[in-house]
């Protein structure tokens, strides 16, 4: 068995992303002891930190070989506005067929005119046409925010599915999504997938009928990334207050917000003697400036923070009650049985939040961080869930290993759906 793998995280640089990668690489070789997994990042020395017997598949020669124009360059050029998408078909038509000719004719163009990018449209031709089948794993990016990484995703399950090949989407969070385009694309690929499962079904089941897809192939099984928490080393009861902020455009979270949130937390942790760990997801997001000033109640980190998954989950574990932006911050906890105060600046973030603290039913406040009442309710929120009793805590953790064990059996069912494919090992 041989898989083309899309994920949520090319650079490898966000503890979740990597996380829901390496739940899936794992499930995939414990299903067929043999496969072969080619994954498309553009960090190929994290991925063998979390998969060394995985091969990785440069970010460039995908883009290059779904881009739209790279087929039919001339007409592209002569019709630049393709409103009705003809030409964008007719290049996954050819793309389709008869793609290791595709590719080479392109790539001797691209030669010919000195161009870059002929040597990735040949080798990702290769990749493709090798897959037994297609799959994705974990993510929100099917929705407006990441719209250009959502839009190649879908091309490339909406060729493997113009190819035959047995496509799925695993632990997803759907939405929202207003671009037309975005739209168009989802309702096409997602119909057509054998297998989608979903992280959350509050808002993504919602999505599912607006775009008019059957259920018959859907399955709310909870974001894969739960095992790896649920399953991590606990030392008893944490005492620290976690603290997690996501500055990125996406999150539209302002300088002030984060100034509100530190100084609320800092006057939290004096009043309950504690200190805060600071809970890094992501490389590039998660330590804004006015983090960086709590150095009189923050507790000193060692080691390579977000890129360490493990040293990510024991700052986790060392927690009584977790503040954050970021959604994984609040999954990990939430599967470790730890409450979770979780805030949301933007409507992306309003679904993500919401999303998994439906998924776990309790201990987990969801708050609107443009809300006048914002600061105290935050403060209200973290006395309230520091004192969560332990029959409370413990209900988390079942709901994480139902999560788990429905999340697993979705992957068997992929693996039977693929049967026919799989016996060719």
């Amino acid at each position: 068995m041989r898989l083309l793998v899309d994920n949520s995280g090319y650079d490898l640089g966000n503890a979740g992303d990597r996380a829901m990668l390496q739940v899936g690489l794992t499930r995939f070789r414990s299903l067929w002891p043999q496969a072969e997994a080619d994954v498309i990042v553009s960090a190929p020395q994290r991925l063998v930190q979390i998969c060394p017997w995985a091969h990785a598949v440069p970010l460039v020669r995908k883009h290059e070989f779904l881009r739209v124009g790279g087929v039919l360059v001339g007409a592209h050029r002569l019709m630049p506005t393709d409103s009705d998408g003809a030409l964008d078909r007719a290049e996954q038509y050819l793309r389709a067929h008869y793609p290791a000719q595709v590719a080479g004719l392109v790539a001797s163009y691209k030669r010919l005119r000195k161009k870059p990018g002929a040597d990735d449209l040949v080798a990702f031709a290769d990749v493709l046409v090798a897959a037994d089948a297609v799959v994705v794993t974990g993510g929100g990016f099917v929705t407006d925010s990441f719209e250009d990484h959502g839009m190649f995703v879908l091309r490339l399950l909406a060729l493997a599915q113009s190819m035959g090949k047995p496509t799925a989407m695993f632990g997803q969070g759907l939405g929202p999504i207003a671009s037309p385009s975005l739209m168009r694309l989802a309702a096409r690929v997602l119909s057509r997938l054998d297998l989608l499962t979903l992280r959350e079904g509050r808002n993504s089941l919602s999505l599912l009928k607006e775009l008019g897809v059957s259920f018959d192939r859907v399955i709310v099984t909870g974001d894969d990334a739960i095992c790896l928490a649920y399953s991590h080393p606990m030392r008893g009861l944490g005492t620290r207050i976690g603290l997690n902020i996501r500055d990125a455009v996406y999150a539209q979270v302002g300088i002030d917000k984060m100034k509100e949130v530190c100084r609320a937390v800092e006057e939290l942790a004096g009043a309950l003697s504690t200190k805060v760990v600071v809970i890094e997801i992501s490389e590039r997001d998660d330590r804004p400036e006015p983090i960086q000033g709590m150095a009189d109640y923050v507790e000193p980190s060692h080691g390579s923070g977000a890129s360490d998954l493990n040293q990510v989950l024991d700052r986790i574990a060392a927690c009584q009650t977790i503040v954050t932006c970021s959604y994984h911050a609040a999954v990990f906890a939430l599967a470790m049985g730890i409450p979770v105060v979780a805030m949301y600046s933007s409507v992306y973030y309003q679904h993500k939040l919401h999303g998994v603290a439906d998924q776990f039913g309790s201990g987990c406040i969801v708050l609107d961080m443009n809300a006048t009442t914002f600061v105290p309710d935050l403060v209200a929120a973290v006395q309230e869930l520091w004192n969560m009793d332990q029959a409370s805590r413990d209900a988390l953790r079942r709901r994480a290993k139902e999560q788990t064990e429905l999340s697993r059996s979705a992957y068997e069912r992929f693996a039977q759906i693929c049967d026919p494919v799989g016996r060719k090992e």
